[in-house]
């Protein structure tokens, strides 16, 4: 048997890597230092061998990753029964010489631990196997083996609790997917150019009365992580539209969407039956768009039922002009980081102004987010801005909109 590497050195490279990417390097390394061509790592499951991990130079056919076939009459039976630990070469043992496997794995050579949980409970089989013999295959190699299972026996936990934390991550956002989970307050938007306080519109923001007591954001993210993010924005978008009826007559609904939800060909059939002309999506700037010419055209579909767009977070990254002239919103919502302090900040107050210059290129419309004085609001309106909103404007809330002419004083 060749010399083994040092096991600490080997777990320091690999550190903090996911159970699902060590694993098979602990396949690999187990292979390497005792000269087969494949090692596994197969769980029993009703009688059954499903393989879990596979690693080699020439995989049988039909050996596959998530497949399974019967223990009975298999190598990995008789390793748990105690009969096979190392076999240096099967054709000197008839009875392995003549299994199925034998001749359908082209096995020549094998050796293989179990994988047990406690004294009764077996999870199944480490394994390596070769289509030639190897001599070198003794008691020394299965003690070796052996070290190896405990390593992979530690990683099998950890993704076990990994999966655990994915599924109770699903049974939540199932939860929030359900009819009556999504709750919508409204964020009044106002023409800002005077004090009159005309409502121009509202931006519609979701609400989970749902246990855990979680922030919207951290709902959506979990929603995302495990790939429901559209089912759950589009399941928003529905709740929302459902009060633009009651609205006032004239003013716009804005509702947050990423671009995968644009693009989603189920999202024109929820918006079906409502005053689309009154419907804004927003899309934020800080989310990544991965296909471009599908947004445009997803955009343009949109446009011509007379919906609008509009460009969120504006000027919170790098990429805020690029997206802006991708999209070609008909808003563009300058962003709460830096409305904050545009009165007595020069870096913010320029780049409000070069925004509202930039806007004006292509006639759309400026709203201000995030304005929570009087003196911002008094900047943001010299700048330019036609509209805004904020905690100095007016809350979140349920409906009706309060309409009152803008504060005064802070």
């Amino acid at each position: 048997m060749k010399p083994t590497v040092s096991l600490e050195s080997m777990l320091g490279a690999q550190r903090g890597d996911p159970p699902a990417a060590l694993i098979p390097r602990y396949l690999a390394e187990a292979r390497r230092q005792l000269g087969m061509e494949v090692a596994y790592v197969a769980e029993f499951r009703d009688g059954q061998r499903i393989y879990r991990f596979i690693e080699g130079e020439t995989i049988p056919d039909g050996v596959r990753v998530g497949t399974g076939d019967p223990l009975e009459d298999t190598f990995a039976q008789r390793v748990i029964e105690g009969s096979v630990d190392a076999v240096p070469d099967v054709a000197r043992d008839p009875a392995l010489a003549s299994l199925v496997e034998t001749r359908s794995s082209r096995i020549a050579s094998f050796v293989g631990v179990p994988l047990r949980l406690g004294v009764d409970d077996i999870y199944g089989i480490l394994a390596c196997q070769s289509s030639t013999p190897t001599p070198s295959l003794d008691d020394r190699a299965v003690s070796f083996l052996h070290v190896f299972g405990r390593l992979i026996l530690d990683q099998l936990d950890k993704e076990q609790g990994e999966w655990d934390d994915l599924r109770r991550q699903i049974e939540r956002v199932e939860q929030a997917l359900q009819p009556g989970s999504i709750g919508i307050e409204f964020q009044p938007v106002f023409d800002i150019r005077s004090d009159d306080g005309r409502v121009v519109g509202a931006e519609a923001l979701a609400r989970f009365e749902l246990e855990p007591q979680r922030s919207p954001d951290v709902w959506f993210a979990e929603a995302w992580t495990v790939g429901r993010g559209v089912d759950l924005e589009l399941a928003s978008v529905e709740a929302a539209v459902a009060h633009l009826g009651r609205l006032p007559q004239g003013t716009f609904l804005a509702i947050n969407v990423a671009a995968e939800t644009v693009v989603s060909p189920r999202l024109p059939g929820i918006l079906a039956g409502v005053p689309r002309d009154r419907v804004v999506l927003e899309i934020p700037e800080r989310a990544p768009v991965e296909d471009h010419y599908a947004l445009n055209r997803a955009a343009e579909e949109l446009r011509a039922l007379g919906i609008r767009l509009a460009a969120d977070d504006a000027g919170a990254g790098f990429e805020s002009l690029g997206h802006i002239l991708e999209l070609r919103p008909e808003l563009i919502k300058f962003d709460v980081a830096l409305t904050r302090d545009v009165d007595t900040d020069p870096v913010r107050h320029g780049l409000a102004r070069s925004l509202v210059d930039f806007a004006r290129q292509f006639d759309a419309l400026l709203v201000a987010e995030g304005i929570e004085t009087r003196a911002e609001l008094e900047a943001l309106r010299e700048l330019g801005f036609g509209f805004g909103q904020g905690f100095f404007l007016g809350r979140p809330g349920g409906l009706p909109l309060a309409e009152r002419p803008l504060p005064q004083d802070d």
